[in-house]
C-alpha cells in the first residue's frame, strides 16, 4: 500500500502506519483473528473520503470502516486481508437539528452521547436502542 499516495489525498496528519497504532485496529474484544490493517486514516471532509474511496478502488485495497470508540466487540471492524482503516471519529459534526420536525443531520464519527447532549439543549431527546455506550456510533449502530 502507497503511504505516500494516501497521505497526499489525506494529509500527513490524517494517516498513520505507525506499528502500535496498526497493532490497536487488529483486534477487538470478539473471538475474530487479530489481524493488522496495512495503515490507518482518519479522513475529515466528505471530499477526502471521496478520493479515497475512488483510491482504494483503483487500487483494489479493502476499505474498513470504523467510527465507534472503544471498546469494540463484534470483529467487524477487525481487518480479514490487510486493508485501510478508515477512522471516521474525526467527521463528528452534527449538522442540524430541526426540533420542530424532530430531525437531526449528523456525520459518521458522531456518537450517542455527543448527540444526546446535542438534543437535550434543544429539549428532545434519542430512542435508545438497546442502552449503547456513549462512543458508540450513530451510524454504526444503525
Amino acid at each position: 500500500m502507497e503511504t505516500e499516495k494516501l497521505v497526499e489525498l489525506l494529509g500527513a496528519e490524517n494517516v498513520s502506519d505507525a506499528p502500535e497504532l496498526l497493532a490497536a485496529y487488529a483486534k477487538d474484544n470478539s473471538f475474530a483473528p487479530a489481524r493488522e490493517p496495512w495503515s490507518v486514516v482518519r479522513p475529515q471532509s466528505l471530499e477526502q473520503v471521496q478520493a479515497l474511496i475512488q483510491y482504494a478502488s483503483a487500487a483494489k485495497a479493502p476499505l474498513i470502516p470504523v467510527s465507534s470508540g472503544m471498546p469494540r466487540f463484534r470483529g467487524d471492524t477487525v481487518p480479514v486481508y490487510g486493508g485501510i482503516m478508515v477512522d471516521m471519529a474525526g467527521m463528528n459534526k452534527i449538522r442540524m437539528i430541526d426540533r420542530k420536525d424532530r430531525v437531526a443531520m449528523i456525520e459518521p464519527g458522531v456518537r450517542f452521547g455527543q448527540l444526546q447532549e446535542a438534543l437535550r439543549k434543544e429539549g428532545l431527546r434519542l430512542p435508545m436502542p438497546l442502552c449503547p455506550r456513549s462512543t458508540k456510533s450513530v451510524i454504526g449502530s444503525c
